[in-house]
């Protein structure tokens, strides 16, 4: 299934070219410790890239993210998604090869439905439905 709200290719230059403006001497790279092929860590945290691509893959809005991953700044939340349009097929296999290092837990998450997903759908289909009566 296709993500509803995933950015275009036109959408992600345009929030590339805001960023670099708005961080001139930073390159999107900065925000993230490469452990090993295996894990790409959010600099300063203890949160994967993964469970950030994994929300923004699944639908999510940048702003719900947000609210879920509370400690990360809005910037932090752009380059992991940025970092992941700009390397979709690099970013691909680390996805794939993290969901292979530890299937039980992936699977598990899959089972069982992540509360703010169960909400942040909830909420799509209500913003749907009142879209649809207007």
């Amino acid at each position: 299934m296709r993500p509803r709200f995933l950015m275009d290719e036109h959408l992600a230059r345009a929030i590339q070219a805001q960023f670099n403006d708005a961080y001139p001497k930073m390159d999107v790279r900065d925000y993230f410790d490469f452990v090993d092929e295996n894990t790409i860590k959010m600099k300063g945290h203890h949160l994967g890239i993964e469970r950030v691509l994994e929300d923004y893959l699944q639908g999510a809005h940048i702003g719900d993210i947000r609210q879920r991953y509370q400690r990360l700044a809005l910037d932090e939340i752009h380059a992991a998604i940025l970092y992941y349009l700009a390397n979709k097929e690099e970013m691909t296999a680390y996805l794939q090869r993290v969901k292979a290092r530890d299937p039980e837990a992936w699977q598990q998450r899959q089972r069982t439905p992540d509360p703010f997903l169960i909400g942040f759908r909830a909420l799509l289909e209500e913003r749907s439905k009142s879209l649809s009566s207007v």
